[in-house]
């Protein structure tokens, strides 16, 4: 049976994969990425979120029941 995650009043749930790992995150209602990346102790230049195969910007709001791709970035040759 699937577990299903409930947000507290004036909050939302938002899922986050990185590098193969789901995690399930809270943030108050009104959250943007910036905020999401904070919360999971992410640099905002470490990564490009993707949100329905649509990179979006760190002021970008989220939403409930959002699912966020972060994808590394990376340089060298």
């Amino acid at each position: 049976m699937p577990v299903t995650h409930r947000a507290r009043r004036g909050a939302i749930i938002v899922k986050a994969l990185i590098c193969g790992k789901m995690q399930v995150v809270q943030l108050r209602e009104g959250a943007t990425l910036s905020n999401l990346l904070i919360e999971m102790s992410l640099p905002l230049t470490s990564c490009i979120a993707v949100r329905d195969d649509v990179p979006i910007p760190s002021d970008e709001p989220l939403h409930d029941g959002d699912r966020i791709a972060l994808l590394e970035t990376f340089s060298g040759g």
